[in-house]
C-alpha cells in the first residue's frame, strides 16, 4: 500500500493525466478506480477529486469562451464586465484548490 499524501497525491496526478485529454475514458476510469483502490484512497475521496477536477476544467473553458468572445482583436482589452467574471472565476479555482490541497493532505 502507499502510504498517505503519497496515494492520494498520485490518485490526484493520474486524474489529471486523464483529463487533460478532455475525455476520461472507461480504461482510465477503471485503472484510476483500481490504483485508488489498491493504495488505500477511499471510493468517496476519488469521486470527489474526479468532481473537484470537472469543475476546473469547466472553469478553465468558461474563462476561454469569456476571453475569446469579449475581444473582436488582440490588442483589445476585455471589457470591465468581463473582467469582473474571469476574477470571480478565478476565485472559484482558488476555492476549489484549496479544498484539493485539503482532502489530499487530510
Amino acid at each position: 500500500r502507499t502510504e498517505g499524501i503519497r496515494a492520494k497525491e498520485l490518485i490526484w496526478n493520474l486524474l489529471a493525466i486523464a483529463y487533460s485529454e478532455d475525455e476520461y475514458s472507461e480504461t482510465e476510469k477503471q485503472l484510476i478506480r483500481f490504483v485508488a483502490e489498491q493504495s488505500g484512497v477511499h471510493h468517496s475521496t476519488l469521486l470527489e477529486m474526479e468532481h473537484e477536477l470537472t469543475s476546473l476544467i469547466e472553469i478553465d473553458k468558461e474563462e476561454e469562451a469569456l476571453k475569446s468572445s469579449d475581444k473582436p482583436s488582440e490588442s483589445d482589452k476585455p471589457s470591465e464586465e468581463t473582467e469582473e467574471r474571469l476574477t470571480l472565476l478565478e476565485q472559484r479555482k482558488n476555492t476549489i484548490m484549496k479544498g484539493v490541497d485539503a482532502l489530499i493532505s487530510g
